[in-house]
């Protein structure tokens, strides 16, 4: 039996292994710098890996893994790890650099939740993850999250810039609302700032809406779908004999949330941007309805469809240019021993 077609099958390998080890290289050193981003939310829990500075087409063709919420706050950071049942574990086994979370607020300096005693998340969560993933991890509060991603969205698409400060609304679970100004992000915790919307309770109160204790989660949240729709799942049609009731809730509220931030805070907001999973059933916003915010945007499904991007990726997008980002401020209003106070009063 002649050897050389055995010899000459090993020339070919000799040959073709190198490029095929250094392609499977370049690509293991370019995951290398991939951040693993996470959203904790209310509902549900997405994660997806995005390269360190992606383009929008980058993003249409990133995967999102998504998991419901609920069954996983006790265990959170099993969800960063290699364990056998994290339902993340081929995000997980892929190779990246560190992991950027965004949850609901409001966070202490970034090393867990003041307040998630209803959801029984560990207060340290921050750190649990940290530990039990064994990379670099931060975490940062939704709100935050979405504005930041709104902000490099913009970047992206190459549009006009976004008029400073602005405010971004999430209709999610539950309301959350960041002011963004130039080189600041700040997360507005709506239970503790002092403003009890009088003008919405009436309303919600007059449409027959029962209360245990009136709060705008409630009113424009998961709270208002459950009373609507009878706690059960529906399709977005059978929100249509709806939406003027939900639109009509939002407008008095957008109304007393920019007097309060006004007279309140001293800022003149020029821009609304609106997101969330629950935008989708906001209309066109009324002509006139505050005169300080000639600009109104809402980054719904409808809005991004035409760049090929899901809502979630804003959230993630958020995630990682706040684990890139040095020098852009987050805060919380009001402060976090504000807060801490106010819960310790009660």
């Amino acid at each position: 039996m002649s050897l050389r077609p055995i010899f000459r099958g090993y020339l070919m390998l000799a040959a073709l292994t190198p490029s095929a080890y250094a392609l499977n290289s370049n690509t293991l050193i370019e995951q290398m710098h991939y951040t693993l981003c996470a959203e904790i939310g209310g509902k549900q829990t997405i994660a997806a890996l995005l390269p360190p500075n992606p383009t929008l087409q980058d993003l249409q063709n990133v995967e999102i893994l998504s998991i419901a919420s609920k069954p996983w706050f006790s265990q959170l950071p099993l969800l960063f790890t290699s364990a056998a049942a994290n339902p993340f574990l081929s995000l997980i086994e892929t190779p990246h650099s560190q992991i950027s979370i965004s949850i609901f607020g409001p966070l202490f300096k970034s090393e867990g939740l003041i307040d998630v005693s209803r959801r029984h998340i560990p207060p340290e969560i921050a750190l649990l993850c940290k530990e039990a993933s064994e990379r670099p991890l931060n975490m940062f509060t939704d709100s935050i999250c979405w504005a930041t991603g709104c902000l490099e969205y913009y970047k992206l698409k190459a549009l006009e810039p976004v008029s400073f400060p602005s405010v971004a609304i999430i209709l999610k679970t539950g309301v959350g609302i960041a002011l963004v100004e130039e080189g600041k992000v700040s997360a507005i915790e709506i239970p503790y700032i002092g403003c009890t919307f009088p003008l919405l309770e009436t309303l919600c109160l007059t449409q027959g809406q029962p209360f245990r204790e009136f709060n705008i989660h409630q009113a424009l949240g998961k709270g208002f779908f459950d009373w609507i729709l009878k706690k059960r799942d529906f399709a977005d049609s059978e929100m249509d004999q709806y939406l003027d009731l939900y639109n009509t809730r939002f407008h008095v509220f957008v109304n007393e949330l920019f007097k309060f931030i006004r007279e309140t805070l001293a800022v003149n907001v020029k821009s609304i941007y609106v997101g969330g999973e629950n935008s989708r059933f906001i209309q066109s916003f009324p002509i006139g309805i505050c005169t300080t915010l000639p600009s109104v945007t809402v980054l719904n499904g409808r809005a991004l469809a035409k760049d090929g991007i899901v809502p979630e990726m804003i959230q993630l997008l958020g995630c990682l240019k706040l684990s890139q980002t040095k020098d852009l401020i987050t805060e919380t209003y009001p402060s976090y021993d504000e807060i801490i106070k106010q819960l310790s009063a009660n």
